[in-house]
């Protein structure tokens, strides 16, 4: 592999077998330093591996809007493939989602997301019930009502995430 392209082992923080069936993850340059939400916890893996990159929980006033935007854009596909009673095919898309909202609650709160006995305890910006509400979901991901319980989530972490925000700029 030339210098551009590495291969990386998924670091012991994110073992998470429902998001890295393989232990192994194919990092680019191009992406450290600007944001590629196309592979989920990428800054993570770089982060926790040592690689020199963006570390987007740093600057949630700046990366974690993009994820609700991305989000917005996964959910569309989704409602697609519900309405068309896809289950298998929403999988991935949902893996995504389930990903992308995790992003925005670990960034939301300053810090890496951590896969690795996902531990809501310490985070303050989350939904209320985050964590029995995920494993509905993560137990069920091609279910159409695991998808509406994700939207809401999204939505409510996204209410918490702009609370967040306005009351850090009042000081």
């Amino acid at each position: 592999m030339n210098s551009m392209v590495k291969e990386i082992t998924i670091p012991s923080e994110l073992r998470n077998p429902f998001f890295f069936p393989s232990e192994k993850l194919i990092w680019k340059e191009e992406f450290a330093y600007k944001l590629n939400l196309g592979f989920t916890f990428f800054y993570e893996a770089a982060y926790f591996s040592g690689i020199d990159a963006i570390k987007p929980w740093e600057n949630a006033e700046q990366y974690v809007p993009i994820i609700f935007k991305e989000w917005k854009a996964v959910k569309e596909n989704l409602l697609e493939l519900f309405e068309k009673r896809d289950s298998v095919g929403a999988l991935q898309p949902m893996k995504k989602g389930i990903g992308i909202f995790l992003q925005a609650v670990f960034w939301s709160n300053h810090v890496p997301a951590r896969l690795n006995g996902l531990n809501f305890d310490k985070l303050k910006v989350k939904p209320i019930n985050v964590y029995e509400r995920l494993e509905f979901i993560m137990n069920r991901p091609g279910n159409y009502h695991s998808f509406i319980q994700l939207s809401e989530l999204m939505a409510e972490q996204e209410k918490q995430f702009v609370k967040h925000m306005a009351l850090k700029k009042r000081g």
